[in-house]
């Protein structure tokens, strides 16, 4: 897959920019707050509607303008051109593929396939679960729909559950939530142990092969779901879990088994990598993770997702910054690079600069 132009209006801080990117390695470089990461924001916008920063829609609209605009022409592996528009105000936002208007994010969901990697993602083995619970929900939610349907339809349940729970509903009540709860929660269940497998089998090589170093990383799915892939039986299991925890959850008025406790394990030589990793052995093994995101994501759509680093390099010595680039090079895949000058960008296929909220190409 490969972006060939971007087009943003009132996007953040750009009040409008255009620009046409090469088929390989693109640096996008510029001092702080020029926009290099908003670049980025931009193209990861129409993955899944939503920004990998947390940020909610109104923050992305340039202050002083009414609605932003991101517009983005792209390739697919098999040589099909797409185009995907957003329209973002206050109010909601507008989705279009190929100049037609979707009645849903779900609908464009698969269509442009990206993998972010940015400098919060450092600490993603050091921060709370929630964070890598975030992470494999923005991996899986590009692969499948089906999962994407799945979480939404599971918070509104843990929500108005754990309101049940708040009021004192009857157990009939209770039960009916519990019992939709419970169903949704296989998908989640399934799809995210499936994941972590794949990313296991993959990050050790990876890490291997990018950082030049001995220690083993191997990842690990934690969760207090039974590890059943039968449907009937991971269901019939649940219910005597949640039944068991029927009057502690009473007691507490939430919810405390499920998927929303889900964590993910990363380990080095045996050793967890939230309690014994130095920041530069989390920061390899994050980026290790990201590109065994980007090979699953390419194994199963059949096409190369676009690989968007962001401040990848400033933490990297020489030796591992030289592996990266020959490995990004090696792929066939479109990477963005976001660099604080032209110095660091001498490997790049394409190189360009944002200054002024402009952009201009420098190679």
């Amino acid at each position: 897959m490969r972006i060939e132009s971007l087009s943003l209006v009132d996007f953040r801080n750009f009040p409008q920019l255009k620009a046409e990117f090469s088929k390989g390695l693109n640096y996008i470089v510029g001092a702080n707050a020029e926009g290099k990461t908003n670049l980025l924001e931009a193209i990861y916008y129409l993955s899944l509607a939503r920004s990998f920063k947390k940020a909610s829609d109104k923050d992305l609209i340039r202050i002083g303008a009414n609605e932003a605009q991101v517009l983005i022409s792209y390739l697919t592996d098999q040589d099909e051109k797409h185009s995907l528009e957003a329209h973002i105000q206050e109010s909601g936002k507008t989705i279009l593929l190929d100049e037609e208007k979707q009645p849903s994010v779900m609908k464009i969901v698969g269509k442009l396939l990206t993998v972010v990697y940015s400098p919060s993602s450092v600490s993603l083995f050091r921060g709370e679960p929630s964070e890598r619970r975030r992470f494999l929900d923005q991996s899986l939610s590009l692969i499948s729909p089906k999962y994407l349907y799945a979480l939404a339809r599971y918070k509104k349940l843990l929500k108005e559950r754990n309101n049940a729970l708040s009021l004192n509903y009857d157990d009939d009540v209770l039960a009916v939530i519990t019992n939709e709860l419970i169903n949704v929660s296989y998908r989640i269940f399934l799809e995210r142990k499936a994941f972590i497998r794949q990313a296991d089998q993959l990050i050790g090589n990876i890490y291997d092969q990018l950082f030049l170093t001995e220690e083993k990383v191997s990842l690990a799915y934690r969760s207090d779901m039974p590890d059943e892939n039968i449907q009937d039986n991971f269901i019939a299991q649940l219910k005597a879990l949640f039944e068991k925890k029927k009057s502690e959850e009473r007691l507490r008025k939430t919810t405390l088994i499920g998927v929303q406790r889900d964590d993910l394990i990363a380990t080095l030589d045996g050793k967890e990598v939230y309690a014994y990793a130095s920041q530069g052995q989390n920061r390899l093994v994050v980026l290790a993770l990201t590109i065994a995101s980007s090979q699953i994501i390419q194994d199963h759509f059949k096409d190369n997702p676009v690989l968007l680093l962001d401040d990848v390099m400033s933490d990297l010595d020489e030796k591992r910054r030289k592996a990266l680039l020959s490995y990004l090079h090696s792929q066939s895949g479109q990477v963005f690079i976001t660099a604080a000058d032209l110095k660091e960008a001498e490997d790049g296929e394409a190189i360009f600069e944002i200054k002024d909220r402009q952009i201009e190409r420098r190679k």
